[in-house]
């Protein structure tokens, strides 16, 4: 939520990498068609387009290949009307739901996250999608699936979506991960924007900058955390038992 940010920056912090700030596909919009988040909870992910569904748009629309990263997702589907979006998948995808939080397809289901019908017309309807271009789309992609390649993204798919019940997913995109960050030295030590050390101020994990650049590879964040967080730990203790003044 960046309230590290503003405090560090409140005592003159420097800021870097600014401009990569990326969002994640996937978040949940559990109010929908409503798209307000609901106060105070961070947004969930939930990633079925990686065991066979599709994301389709408003219209009912496939925009994307669905194999690709959820941060190049994310910019997609920035650009389709209200910026949503939907996982569509059938009940064999639904067997495939396994305990990590953002395979968990059962557990959103209790939830309240997905909505379900035994036919997509139905479906369509309860999304507020037009039945016939989404049934279309659905077509064509199980058509290209009994040929094993999409000709729309060129996916490699070989699991048609035939078999209700069936889900959607209503989804946005999130900022989950923070790209930027503030300037630090190598003892982790935050430097202000004229690069000079703030007495006594140190940062680790999500807060500094210089570690992703334009992208973001699954679970790095969680490197960055350990090893900035060790070497911030250690250096604040000795500094706290030397009396340093940095």
């Amino acid at each position: 939520t960046g309230d590290g940010l503003r405090m560090a920056t409140a005592l003159g912090a420097g800021l870097a990498d600014m401009g990569w700030v990326s969002g994640t596909f996937g978040a949940a919009l559990p109010g929908y068609p409503d798209l307000t988040p609901r106060e105070g909870e961070p947004p969930g992910l939930l990633f079925p387009i990686y065991s066979g569904a599709v994301a389709v748009n408003l219209h009912g629309k496939r925009f994307a290949d669905e194999s690709a990263s959820y941060k190049a997702i994310g910019k997609l589907c920035l650009d389709q009307p209200r910026g949503v979006a939907f996982q569509l998948f059938d009940n064999k995808t639904m067997a495939l739901s396994r305990a990590a939080p953002a395979h968990n397809f059962r557990a959103a289901l209790e939830r309240g996250e997905l909505r379900h019908a035994d036919t997509l017309a139905e479906l369509a309807t309860q999304l507020g999608v037009d039945a016939a271009e989404l049934i279309c789309t659905i077509d064509r992609y199980n058509r290209d699936a009994d040929a094993g390649l999409d000709s729309q993204f060129s996916r490699k798919i070989g699991v048609k979506i035939d078999q209700a019940p069936f889900y959607a997913y209503p989804c946005g995109v999130a900022v989950t991960t923070t790209f930027c960050g503030l300037t630090i030295d190598t003892a982790t030590r935050v430097l202000d924007v004229h690069g000079e050390l703030i007495a006594h101020l140190y940062a680790a994990g999500e807060l500094v900058a210089g570690f992703h650049g334009s992208n973001y590879m699954s679970g790095s964040a969680l490197t960055k955390s350990v090893v900035t967080g060790r070497i911030a730990g250690a250096n604040a203790a000795v500094a706290s038992l030397t009396g340093a003044t940095a």
